[in-house]
């Protein structure tokens, strides 16, 4: 399975990047990569920024409304 949202350091900023060709649409496993991202981030704590970006031409051109509700992460807000 390809890895949907990546995570990377580009000197002390954290870039998450949503790939899900061809419009990184906000389909399964979308969300759950994005949770996970973020816990990554929130781990590694060596960056002053952080950004969600998508890769290509397009950040977020979508959702399939099936899926709203579906996401078994549960996102942390402070």
């Amino acid at each position: 399975m390809p890895e949907l949202v990546r995570y990377s350091l580009r000197g002390d900023i954290a870039v998450l990047t949503i790939d899900n060709p061809p419009v990184n649409a906000l389909s399964a496993g979308v969300p759950e990569g994005i949770v996970a991202a973020v816990r990554k981030a929130e781990a590694i704590r060596r960056f002053a920024r952080s950004v969600l970006i998508g890769a290509g031409k397009t950040f977020i051109a979508g959702a399939d409304i099936k899926e709203f509700g579906k996401t078994t992460g549960k996102p942390r807000c402070r």
